[in-house]
């Protein structure tokens, strides 16, 4: 009985802990929304200091960014690792980034992909995406288009939208998995409508070229001047080339086509 009694005892004070640590990250929080990162660091760093990985992430994104104290890429590295050591896979994925960028640090591919793929095996977007640009571009590992499909697949179906534009790219190339103009035209589709240029500009390919269905030019040149308007030298570069070829009325269908387009955020275009 006395022992269940202290169970019980510890338990109660452990969630006690457990329940202020998230209170006090949580205003922290608020605080950085409002942009007052001192006050945010203030509630974050001694809880960092206890082995908070949340808080310790955000005390190394301060440090990485400035916000609230200098710049310091070493202190970032440091609670990016000791966040990272805990498992945590955005500060896994961030460090990621930071090596295979060169970002303040000596490049390193190999660092890179063992942190990425920490991360993505625990199901974190981002980091499913990087790996999949590792795999493809062959970045301290041989280049594997089926892993890169597979890694960009699951990071385009968590809505990442640089994800999804490349998956729009694979299935029109065939790039580690069957080629289908259909399934390139719906991934293009999610990305272009999350402001994607370059998805814009595929999209107008497709439309222009007739890939899915018959040739379309107004949507061509629409989303080409969507891109254009985005400063993508390919959409200026494509929508000059096909205005030569409209006439003007059909430039004015365009030109209605581009504003229904935005007003909806790009749906239903």
């Amino acid at each position: 009985m006395i022992f269940k009694t202290l169970f019980f005892v510890l338990v109660a004070y452990l969630t006690v802990i457990s329940a202020s640590f998230s209170q006090n990250y949580q205003v922290g929080v608020r605080f950085a929304e409002q942009g007052d990162y001192k006050a945010a660091l203030s509630e974050w760093l001694p809880l960092a200091k206890q082995g908070h990985r949340e808080a310790q992430y955000k005390v190394g994104q301060a440090y990485r960014r400035g916000y609230g104290v200098s710049q310091d890429q070493k202190k970032a590295m440091e609670w990016f690792n000791l966040s990272a050591n805990q498992g945590f896979a955005p500060a896994q994925n961030d460090l990621g980034v930071i090596y295979i960028t060169g970002e303040k640090v000596s490049k390193n591919n190999k660092r890179a992909f063992d942190f990425f793929k920490k991360a993505a095996h625990q199901g974190n977007a981002d980091a499913e995406f990087n790996l999949g640009l590792i795999y493809e571009n062959g970045d301290g590992v041989p280049i594997d288009h089926k892993l890169s499909y597979q890694w960009t697949k699951r990071a385009a179906e968590k809505n990442v939208a640089l994800a999804q534009s490349n998956l729009g790219v694979k299935y029109a190339l065939g790039a580690g998995v069957q080629a289908n103009q259909e399934s390139a035209l719906k991934w293009y589709l999610k990305a272009a409508e999350q402001g994607i240029t370059d998805a814009q500009v595929n999209l107008g390919g497709m439309y222009a070229n007739g890939m899915v269905g018959s040739q379309d030019y107004l949507k061509a040149y629409m989303w080409w001047m969507i891109a254009a308007d985005k400063d993508n030298r390919y959409g200026r570069k494509y929508s000059t080339q096909m205005k030569q070829d409209l006439s003007k009325d059909q430039i004015k269908k365009a030109d209605d086509l581009i504003k229904h387009c935005i007003t909806n955020s790009y749906k239903d275009c």
